[in-house]
């Protein structure tokens, strides 16, 4: 009878890696299930944190000029990336105005909000225990900016920037010691500003822009440091359908697009016009100067000090390109007319090229002005429909042009400028007597050569013109000079 074999057991090495696999499941479930876990209930608990802190830290600091509040938060545990959908940050604007009349208001006021926020790599214990923000990326989606009260008239004189910009600084200082982001985008946002002067000068505006803004700094260093221009090391700003009305209420400037990059010290844009405003009161009481209104297609100017240009109000030039535009000018009768204005040397073209850039700009510094292929066009009054003078094609280089509000006082300069090289072609003007026109097919000036070309030029009556004229009607001229 033979024996039955032993039965052989399975070797232990595979109970083990069944058990190891086992155990790695379940602690993989495990840690699943604790992140989703941790991430819902940091999601729902710390978005009633975060609500609750910054409600009471804005309402605190501010004093309750204002209040804070956001929709959603969503906050990524493993990479740090958190969203807040919906903020806004409400002013008390009735607050605000009964502490202006005890005088204790420094700052302008503020109604903020944007669609969302998304900031990447938060370390928020680094926030919480040191009150430093270190940041890689800050995306801010269409934020509306609304300055809705100013503490003073001197800051309402301000531009909008510059306002801004100082009260950054101040207001983050509350909150932390240390402020830096890598990169900052702000996506479509809109920034609204409207205020009355004591003259009654209606100042208001919208911007609908997009922005980049690279190694942002915001501690007592960077808001001293004229290398930087808000709290940036460099810049891209793009303004979407831009439309302005000066300081004067007398001008709307309008552009499809208007930009700038701070480190290649560019501005440029597309489709720009500035008009005169002759449906107000105040353009047919002027006594500012004549009018101008310039169509633009687009232009690019190289070699421009931003930094000056945005806070100091000082905009630097090196050399200025444009091309394929139209120019417009209407005389002021009240400006030549009325009594009050005595000195012959306030002429049109002086007090009204500054009255377009006064508010915006102190001075315009341009070492080299060119200007081709643009037409020009001159009316006696400001509702005339034709054309005093008329010039087809006009080619205009000007060299150190410098303007203020004084610069027409320098009998130096023509034109604001050292030098003038000016080139016509089809010109035409009518004469004082309204009966005479001088044709020409080409005129040219020029300072440094200190010539006056022309070339192909006829004087000629309009007769019927003459023949409508009251009793003593006047001698005409025929004459034709070739150069």
């Amino acid at each position: 009878m033979t024996e039955p074999e032993p039965i052989s057991s399975p070797p232990k090495k595979k109970k083990r890696r069944r058990w190891l696999k086992y155990f790695l499941v379940i602690i993989l479930v495990l840690l699943g299930l604790t992140y989703i876990f941790i991430f819902f209930g940091f999601n729902y608990f710390g978005e009633r944190f975060l609500r609750r802190f910054l409600q009471e830290k804005i309402q605190l600091s501010s004093k309750g000029l204002y209040s804070a509040d956001f929709r959603k938060m969503n906050f990524n545990i493993i990479t740090g990336k958190v969203t807040i959908d919906s903020f806004q940050l409400i002013p008390d604007t009735l607050l605000y105005r009964r502490l202006k009349n005890q005088g204790k208001i420094s700052q302008s006021l503020y109604d903020v909000s944007f669609v969302s926020l998304t900031i990447d790599r938060l370390h928020a214990w680094q926030i919480y225990t040191m009150r430093r923000i270190n940041l890689r990326e800050l995306t801010v989606t269409k934020p509306v900016i609304s300055i809705v009260g100013y503490p003073d008239t001197v800051t309402a004189k301000k531009s909008r920037l510059r306002v801004i910009y100082e009260d950054i600084y101040p207001a983050i200082s509350k909150f932390f010691n240390d402020f830096h982001v890598d990169s900052v985008l702000l996506e479509r946002g809109r920034l609204l500003t409207s205020f009355q002067q004591k003259t009654g000068k209606l100042t208001s505006g919208e911007y609908e822009f997009s922005a980049i803004l690279r190694d942002v700094s915001v501690n007592p260093f960077s808001y001293f440091n004229r290398e930087r221009v808000f709290y940036s090391r460099d810049i891209d700003w793009i303004i979407y359908n831009f439309e302005y009305a000066l300081a004067d209420s007398l001008y709307f400037l309008r552009a499809e697009e208007a930009g700038f990059s701070l480190v290649h010290s560019r501005l440029y844009g597309k489709q720009l016009t500035l008009r005169p405003n002759f449906k107000s009161l105040r353009a047919h009481k002027s006594h500012q100067g004549d009018f101008f209104e310039l169509k633009l297609p687009s232009f690019s100017i190289d070699g421009i000090n931003m930094y000056h240009t945005l806070v100091e109000k000082k905009a630097n030039v090196k050399k200025l390109m444009l091309g394929d535009f139209s120019m417009k000018m209407f005389r002021n009768q009240n400006a030549t007319d009325s009594g009050r204005i005595k000195n012959k040397k306030k002429k049109i073209t002086v007090t009204g090229l500054y009255t377009v850039v006064a508010g915006l700009l102190k001075t315009i510094t341009i070492d080299t002005i060119s200007l081709s292929h643009a037409s020009f066009e001159y009316y006696s009054g400001l509702n005339e429909r034709r054309p005093e003078m008329k010039i087809d094609e006009v080619d205009l280089n000007l060299s150190d042009f410098y303007l203020d509000s004084v610069a027409w006082q320098n009998t130096k300069k023509i034109f604001y400028a050292d030098e003038i090289e000016l080139n016509m072609k089809g010109f035409n003007l009518k004469l004082k007597d309204q009966v005479h026109t001088l044709h020409a097919r080409q005129l040219t000036f020029s300072t440094r050569r200190s010539t006056i070309r022309l070339n192909d030029g006829l004087l000629s009556p309009d007769l019927k013109k003459n023949d409508l004229l009251a009793a003593g009607q006047k001698n005409t001229i025929f004459f034709s000079f070739p150069r």
